[in-house]
């Protein structure tokens, strides 16, 4: 009997490869090119917004330490009074907030401790303490499946200052410090903190954790491409700070996509500045000369910076990957009005949807964005935001995107 070969011609696979790469870059426009949001207290009170769960629910926690969460149509449900579990004023009200695939609660408090719940979201019980400092909803915190990154952030001190990653790889149930950088390895003990984390599962040799470091002569870009055993330079301290020159980028904000990954500034130039990923390469370097800027705002003559990105977050939908990335106001002489950039073909092009009407530390803006694909199939955007002296939430329908070549 004659064997039929139904594999794809080679000619054929070139086509698609051509073809889909042509579609991947092509540019999409918002439109509109501007939005409006809501910007409102559900309740009459505080809420922080967390990231969506498996199970569709936008999750929330209210200041006095009730983590809700919010279903598509808009229906309210308590899940767990985290009040109990606290000592005396402690507090996870404007604190990192996720939940994981399984259902796992994970918060962070004031007093730099992270407390998971169970599976059912019935009780919370202590994973671990930071020697140093605390998790906030501003930065320093990712999940991807499985895995789940935290990291320290605080007042910066010589003689004990934020330093510290955690990692879970089973959903929130358990816990392995990853990194901690000794003091005395350190530039500049005073200034030393962690900004961001990140996970990127688009790396081609699979999962690569990145931390974001500052200040000052501190500021680097780290990665790991096994899970923390060892950790490699962006701007390798022998390359740069050693000889006296100051890395270009100082990012508080990372966001992975699968053609590259963008950091939000915390330094001039304000904008965006973005790492093209190689083609068909396991585990590349990550050098400054792959980097571009997408996005530069601000004044150019400006000495001060205005403002500092905040975490952001992307999404696939429909074949095409989004991302938000936020900015708020860094409490300066210059230009601090908080502003959104959004991107709808995976980081081409980067466009700014919202800015703030006043520059006024009354309105000092974004503290996250968190994306949701709701009942009516469209994108939203969600955030907690710091609005005439009260923190509120931030939303706005995604814009539709227009395709040009």
């Amino acid at each position: 009997m004659k064997m039929i070969d139904y594999s794809i011609p080679q000619k054929a696979r070139d086509a698609y490869s051509i073809l889909k790469s042509f579609i991947s870059n092509l540019k999409r426009n918002p439109d509109p090119a501007t939005v409006t949001p809501d910007i409102y207290k559900r309740d009459n009170t505080v809420y922080t917004v967390g990231n969506v769960g498996s199970d569709g629910f936008l999750y929330l926690i209210r200041w006095d330490n009730n983590i809700r969460k919010t279903k598509k149509d808009g229906e309210v449900i308590i899940v767990l009074n985290a009040g109990p579990y606290m000592e005396s004023g402690e507090t996870a009200s404007l604190h990192c907030l996720l939940v994981s695939e399984t259902g796992r609660l994970i918060v962070t408090t004031n007093k730099g401790r992270c407390l998971v719940s169970d599976e059912a979201q019935t009780t919370l019980s202590e994973a671990f303490t930071f020697k140093s400092g605390k998790t906030s909803n501003t930065w320093g915190y990712d999940i991807y499946k499985n895995y789940v990154v935290i990291a320290s952030y605080g007042d910066k001190n010589a003689q004990n200052p934020p330093r510290e990653v955690y990692l879970s790889k089973d959903y929130g149930a358990t816990w392995k410090l990853i990194f901690d950088k000794p003091i005395a390895e350190m530039k500049k003990p005073s200034d030393y903190h962690i900004h961001d984390v990140a996970i990127d599962h688009y790396n081609e040799g699979g999962i690569r954790l990145l931390i974001s470091v500052g200040d000052t002569e501190n500021r680097q870009i780290l990665y790991s491409d096994d899970f923390g055993e060892t950790w490699k330079e962006m701007f390798p301290e022998s390359e740069w700070i050693n000889k006296g020159i100051t890395p270009p980028i100082h990012p508080t904000s990372i966001v992975c996509l699968p053609k590259g990954i963008a950091f939000g500034s915390d330094e001039l130039p304000e904008g965006i500045s973005w790492w093209n990923r190689p083609r068909n390469v396991e585990n590349p370097d990550m050098r400054w000369e792959d980097c571009e800027y997408k996005i530069q705002f601000g004044d150019p003559e400006a000495t001060t910076i205005g403002t500092l990105a905040v975490k952001g977050d992307s999404f696939e939908m429909d074949g095409f990957h989004y991302a938000v990335m936020p900015f708020r106001n860094h409490e300066t002489a210059a230009d601090g009005r908080s502003r959104l950039y959004v991107t709808g073909d995976g980081g081409n092009t980067w466009h700014q949807i919202y800015i703030e009407e006043l520059d006024t530390t009354n309105y000092k803006g974004f503290m996250n964005v968190r994306l949701w694909q709701k009942t009516d199939g469209k994108l939203w955007i969600y955030g907690t935001y710091s609005h005439e002296g009260e923190v509120k939430i931030w939303r706005s329908q995604m814009p539709d995107f227009n395709i040009t070549g």
